[in-house]
């Protein structure tokens, strides 16, 4: 294959065959052999090239179909992304937004970037069906948060147009993937404090709990009533945030009025704070986003989702808030908010707060930080 090998192109030997067809064989040859009773998980994973070969794999790959194994696609700091749809996305001005196309690069939309004209191991299904099968797909991109260099990295027409390096490219498709396929079971994961080096992504506690499937505390709450995820570092920052209230009536981030909110942590921990059952990244990567482009440091960026009440006692949400130097509510339904917060141990810690630390929150959020609450138990006023 020479390089074509992390595409899925035929071999250029007799035999003919995809790279992406082998590790299909492969797979079947492990799980038929009778040899592994205990195999419950199978994990694809690969790095730089390697990530590039695990996510364009991902896309047309049915082995999920075909052995009763969970499989679980785990691509590392690939170099490009394979999209499934025209549109691209950038952060810009506290937003993501949609990016306008060079005329200059007609092709950013052909195989390896794109749909048309792709490997035939892919070829054999239609777009629609191709979009289908990604959605379906058990992903979890690993990211580092500093693989920021242009070592290696492709700087095609057709490669900037998905970003300017590795790590912002991740959260550009990221946010593509929950724009363009919102019926998706993708995971986004993005690890501290290391750069392009295959060794850190798999000794982090990430790609412990992800690829290897030991317990590390990073997402598997729900049992304990909510959902967790974070980017930046998983150590709290010792800092003292200053006080202040900023409230947001929903719709588009508001950067002038967040970006000061985000200053108030003095670089320490931002807490995000949901009711909503399917947490996304958005405000997530929004807040370290928009930290970035304000030069503004940050620590971490955290979100909870709180999804019943034993959530309001739980030490590890409570341990979230201490150390939080800043909290934001996120919009959604107020009445969770108080169904779920109120009377709880998290409620009174976070009544501890107000007046020392940075608050704030949009839409149902925003309902929540008044005296006197419209609930919204019961609909609205009619």
């Amino acid at each position: 294959w020479y390089t074509k090998w992390k595409y899925g192109y035929i071999s250029e030997d007799s035999d003919q065959i995809s790279s992406f067809e082998i590790i299909d064989n492969l797979i079947l040859e492990i799980t038929k052999s009778g040899n592994f009773p205990n195999l419950k998980t199978i994990v694809i994973t690969g790095h730089s090239a390697g990530g590039q070969f695990t996510q364009r794999y991902a896309v047309g790959s049915k082995i999920q179909k075909e052995v009763k194994q969970k499989v679980v696609f785990a691509p590392s700091n690939p170099s490009s992304y394979m999209y499934l749809h025209k549109n691209r996305y950038h952060f810009k001005d506290g937003n993501f937004k949609s990016k306008n196309i060079p005329s200059e690069c007609p092709e950013f939309n052909e195989y390896i970037y794109g749909l048309k004209n792709r490997a035939k191991y892919l070829a054999k299904y239609s777009s629609d069906e191709l979009i289908k099968n990604y959605s379906s797909q058990n992903i979890v991109y690993l990211m580092s948060e500093e693989d920021k260099g242009v070592d290696s990295l492709d700087r095609t027409c057709e490669a900037m147009t998905q970003g300017i390096n590795r790590f912002n490219r991740a959260k550009n498709y990221y946010y593509y993937v929950k724009k363009q396929l919102p019926n998706n079971s993708h995971i986004f994961s993005s690890i501290a404090a290391i750069g392009h080096e295959h060794i850190d992504v798999y000794s982090s506690l990430e790609a412990k709990e992800y690829v290897f499937g030991i317990q590390a505390e990073l997402s598997s709450h729900e049992a304990d009533g909510f959902k967790y995820k974070k980017i930046g570092s998983l150590l709290d920052k010792k800092a003292t945030g200053d006080h202040m209230f900023l409230m947001l009536g929903g719709g588009k981030n508001e950067k002038v009025g967040i970006s000061k909110f985000i200053s108030r942590a003095n670089g320490g921990d931002l807490l995000v704070i949901s009711a909503k059952v399917n947490l996304n990244h958005r405000y997530t990567h929004d807040f370290w986003n928009i930290s970035e482009e304000s030069g503004i440091k940050l620590n971490s960026v955290s979100t909870i989702s709180f999804l019943d009440r034993k959530a309001g006692n739980s030490k590890f949400i409570l341990e979230k808030i201490k150390n939080a130097e800043a909290i934001f509510f996120t919009g959604g339904d107020q009445s969770k908010y108080i169904n779920r917060i109120k009377g709880t141990k998290a409620h009174k810690l976070l009544l501890s707060k107000i007046d020392t630390i940075a608050i704030a929150g949009t839409s149902a959020g925003l309902a929540i930080m008044g005296e006197y609450i419209f609930s919204a138990k019961k609909g609205g006023l009619g």
